[in-house]
């Protein structure tokens, strides 16, 4: 596989950004599907932000992209498509927020096609995005939100049956819910014996304003979880500037009427 799917190594610039470094016993877990009431997660090596390639998290930073510790961050795993020419790509679409900036981008290298559902890397990994900068003197507010009173671990609907969770927005306090719907939202669960920690991070680009978010609760099991209080960092303020980072004038993830997910690779498709 590529490089940037093995774990990351302790130290790395990936593992002091939050946004989903593995400390549990037994292994992360992410999104793979949902169920009633609940995300269902799975075990994965890699969660969130380390999804990105460790040389261009180091590029980032030595270019003052990402600096200082974060808010929140997240990264959706690895994706091949193809453009209307027939080329490939594979792209990682992330975000990284602190208290002066939401940088949005996409980190993107060029493949070739060897025949059989295989490519191999035809290119460096470029990060292509645009940063919006924040007033100074933002600061993030911490708070907790402990559930209602006699909540149960699943929620029910006005019929009665069990409520579908669609997004992991939705398992956020309803007080949350509308200032983050229609952003970008990542979720991860770390568990060990008698413990287990669900954690939503989430950003929204509108009107000119940016909210971020980064929720976590703890329990004595992943059943218990929505029983948990919730520890809430967030962020709400107007941006002031923006700017491109990348030669591409808009990003790949936003011309998805331009290009067609492939079917998903067998290990070893890239060498």
């Amino acid at each position: 596989m590529s490089k940037d799917l093995e774990p990351r190594r302790p130290g790395s610039p990936a593992e002091r950004t939050p946004g989903g470094v593995p400390v549990s016993a037994h292994g992360p877990g992410e999104i793979t599907a949902r169920s009633p009431g609940q995300l269902r997660y799975s075990p994965v090596e890699q969660i969130g932000f380390d999804y990105v390639p460790a040389e261009v998290v180091a590029q980032l930073r030595r270019e003052n992209v990402i600096a200082g510790p974060g808010i929140a961050a997240w990264a959706e795993r690895p994706v091949t498509k193809r453009r209307r020419d027939g080329s490939a790509y594979q792209v990682v679409s992330a975000w990284w927020a602190d208290s002066t900036r939401l940088v949005a981008f996409d980190v993107v290298r060029d493949l070739q096609d060897i025949g059989k559902g295989q490519f191999r890397p035809a290119g460096s990994w470029v990060p292509r995005g645009t940063v919006y900068q924040f007033p100074a003197a933002v600061s993030a507010v911490t708070y907790s939100s402990a559930p209602a009173k006699g909540a149960a671990p699943s929620r029910k609907s006005n019929t009665g049956t069990t409520a579908t969770v669609e997004d992991p927005v939705d398992v956020l306090p309803e007080h949350l819910q509308s200032s983050m719907r229609g952003g970008m939202a990542g979720a991860f669960l770390e568990t060990k014996r008698n413990w287990a920690r669900e954690t939503i991070v989430a950003h929204r680009i509108d009107a000119g304003r940016v909210h971020v978010l980064r929720a976590h609760r703890e329990a004595r099991s992943e059943r218990s979880l929505s029983l948990g209080t919730w520890t809430i960092t967030s962020l709400d303020t107007p941006v002031v500037s923006s700017r491109r980072i990348g030669d591409a004038p808009h990003s790949p993830s936003a011309d998805a009427g331009q290009a067609q997910t492939l079917s998903i690779e067998p290990k070893g498709t890239y060498w």
